[in-house]
């Protein structure tokens, strides 16, 4: 009687399955497909660069800087927002839409 207690007081009833039971595991090659575009996304905000520096900063200043870490994934999240909306809005790569308009500022600015 104490063990239907105890389940009763973490309000399950007995018969409930455990928790994570019903989901299916993904093949290797289904869980790639998913999870491809955000490794490539990561490696392209998070790059060689970024490891290095973060590394040396860490080396030489500790825990003392650990503050930045809100800065910087506030700016990166909103770096990577802004520039998805923007292909999804222009229909083309960021890089291409940001050399449009700097061409079109060059020729202003020349004329």
């Amino acid at each position: 009687m104490s063990e239907n207690n105890a389940t009763m007081s973490a309000g399950m009833p007995a018969s409930a399955p455990a928790f994570g039971s019903d989901v299916k595991r993904l093949p290797l090659k289904d869980l790639l497909k998913r999870i491809g575009p955000g490794l490539i996304a990561t490696g392209i905000v998070i790059g060689p660069g970024a490891v290095t520096t973060a590394s040396m900063i860490g080396a030489n200043y500790g825990y003392d800087l650990m503050w930045l870490f809100f800065p910087i994934i506030f700016m990166g999240i909103t770096f990577m927002m802004v520039t998805n909306r923007l292909a999804i809005v222009t229909g083309m790569p960021t890089m291409q839409r940001r050399l449009q308009q700097l061409r079109k500022w060059l020729c202003r600015s020349c004329s």
